[in-house]
Order: structure tokens, then C-alpha cells, then sequence
């Protein structure tokens, strides 16, 4: 069980990457489409009353922090910490939302978290 949870740990961190590398790159295309060239809190120019840099600047931040939580949990579980398996374990359940690969992650990172095997490891360790 100890080469899932190494697996597990490895796609863990690849996905958290590769998200926050995705969400970087789609702010940054919104940004130079908008017109705002990195003016972060300023107003949209197509005259409506809501700021949508800053919204999606926010957005931005939670999910980026959420890809970080991704590879931190990784981490973690690739050295059997327990905190790491149970904030891995959140995380897996926050991944099953992002179909298809997400769930793909998800489900295995589930399945090798919960095992009673698994579990019994991490005590140990």
C-alpha cells in the first residue's frame, strides 16, 4: 500500500501544479483581454457598475490557495504525516468536482486514503 500512497502523494502535487499553472495563466489572459494591463483594481471599461478584475482577482487567490493546499497535502503524504492524509483527504473531496481528471485523482486518493491499511500506516510512521 505504501507505493498508492506514494502515487497518491505524486499526483497530488503534479494536479496542484499544474492547477495553480493553469489559473495563473487564464488570469493573466483576462487581464491582458480586459484591457486593464495589470491595473488590478480598477473598473471594467464596458461601463457596467461591478469591478470583475477584483472578483476574479479573488477568485484567482482562493482556488490558487486551494492548488497550493493540493501540493502541500502532497507533500505530506509522501512522508506518511497524518495531517497530510487527512488534508488530502479534504482536498480528494473538493477534486471530485473537476470532472474528468479531477475526479480521476479524487476517487484514487479516496480510496487509498480510507483503506484501513493505509490508515494503520500512517499510525505507524
Amino acid at each position: 500500500m505504501e507505493k498508492h500512497v506514494s502515487l497518491s502523494g505524486l499526483l497530488l502535487i503534479t494536479y496542484g501544479i499544474l492547477h495553480v499553472l493553469f489559473l495563473f495563466i487564464v488570469f493573466m489572459l483576462f487581464l491582458l483581454s480586459s484591457g486593464h494591463y495589470f491595473h488590478i483594481f480598477s473598473y471594467n471599461r464596458t461601463g457596467l457598475d461591478i469591478p470583475f478584475v477584483p472578483i476574479i482577482f479573488g477568485l484567482f487567490i482562493v482556488f490558487s490557495i486551494l492548488g497550493i493546499v493540493t501540493i502541500i497535502a502532497g507533500i505530506g503524504i509522501m512522508k506518511f504525516k497524518e495531517w497530510a492524509r487527512i488534508l488530502a483527504v479534504i482536498s480528494s473531496i473538493l477534486m471530485l468536482l473537476n470532472i474528468p481528471i479531477g475526479t480521476f485523482i479524487g476517487v484514487y486518493t479516496l480510496w487509498v486514503l480510507l483503506q484501513k491499511e493505509t490508515v494503520t500506516l500512517f499510525n505507524i510512521k
